[in-house]
């Protein structure tokens, strides 16, 4: 996933967003879909669960291998 460009498009969807309504000349509508899609993702919070994803899976390995330690 490429963060950047996900933070660059919602950029263009926001300022789209205002120019549809700003010009007097487009009729003003509310749109669901542009409103949940000009919001980027957090990095931080995609950092933060990577991690702790991460962490499951090691402690599930240290688990495997205890158990295979203890049963030879």
């Amino acid at each position: 996933m490429n963060l950047l460009s996900e933070q660059k498009i919602a950029k263009l969807i926001e300022l789209m967003e205002e120019l549809r309504r700003d010009l007097p000349n487009v009729k003003d509508r509310h749109d669901p879909e542009s409103e949940v899609l000009r919001h980027s993702t957090d990095p931080h919070l995609i950092v933060d669960l990577l991690e702790e994803r991460l962490e499951e899976e090691l402690a599930e390995l240290q688990e495997q291998e205890n158990a295979g330690q203890t049963s030879t």
